[in-house]
């Protein structure tokens, strides 16, 4: 009775233990019985479902095989590995900052190596508070740079209708008309005058979205690197009537 129970432990352990090994290249391994390997995959069962379905792997996907009795078959290269500091920043990418002087903004490492705004984008891949602000600055110069250039036309298209009939033709005794001074003229220089000062007004807008965009980019590198944002606003006095300056820091 004895013997039985240990030869019967013992074929228990060899059924366990009697299992083929199959590797991915996605670095995936399986317990399995392989069943089946020809030219283009491989048909296997897997071990803790003996009597289950037949699995199929495209032979691309299999890196290597190793059966029972010790043997392997290779299928190729082995899988990838990732290295373990993959997703560590570059160095200088640590820390963000943006320049925002005059026809000269932009972004810095940490190294004060200038940044495009791509890197910019994938630098803030890693902080979502920081893409989204980035992608609000992004938006707000997208909307000054379309604002700004349609006020400049305006302003080219009011100049003209203003100045068009300002000097009229010149006459026989060397007299210049002035058409601007009947209806017509006059009301042509005050249809160029009104289109001229919406470009203005665009102008101003677009100088504003500029604004809020650096805002935008400051806060983003702010907030990738960890350091406080600090606002500059226009805030009505909580004392007495007026205006004041509202220094936020969040």
């Amino acid at each position: 009775m004895r013997f039985t129970l240990i030869l019967a432990c013992l074929l228990v352990t060899t059924l366990t233990y009697a299992q083929d090994n199959i590797m991915l290249r996605s670095g995936e391994e399986i317990p399995a019985k392989v069943l089946e390997v020809n030219q283009s995959e491989l048909k296997y069962r897997k071990t803790a479902n003996p009597d289950g379905p037949i699995y199929t792997a495209p032979l691309r996907d299999v890196f290597l095989i190793k059966y029972a009795n010790g043997t392997k078959d290779v299928f190729g290269n082995p899988p990838a590995t990732r290295p373990a500091d993959a997703t560590a920043p570059e160095a200088g990418l640590d820390k963000l900052r943006y320049n925002s002087r005059w026809f000269n903004r932009h972004f810095e490492d940490g190294l004060g190596r200038r940044l495009s705004m791509r890197d910019a984008e994938e630098a803030f891949q890693r902080q979502p508070d920081a893409l989204t602000a980035f992608d609000r600055g992004r938006s707000l110069r997208t909307w000054s740079a379309i604002t700004g250039g349609t006020g400049v036309a305006l302003i080219g298209v009011g100049a003209g209708l203003a100045l068009s009939d300002r000097h009229g033709p010149i006459g026989r005794d060397h007299t210049v008309f002035n058409p601007g001074r009947d209806n017509n003229g006059r009301r042509n220089t005050h249809i160029g005058a009104a289109v001229a000062g919406s470009g203005v007004l665009l102008g101003v807008a677009s100088l504003w979205l500029s604004h809020r965009a650096s805002v935008q980019f400051r806060r983003a590198a702010d907030r990738y690197s960890i350091r406080p944002v600090s606002t500059l606003r226009i805030a009505p006095a909580s004392k007495e009537p007026g205006l004041g300056l509202l220094l936020t820091l969040n």
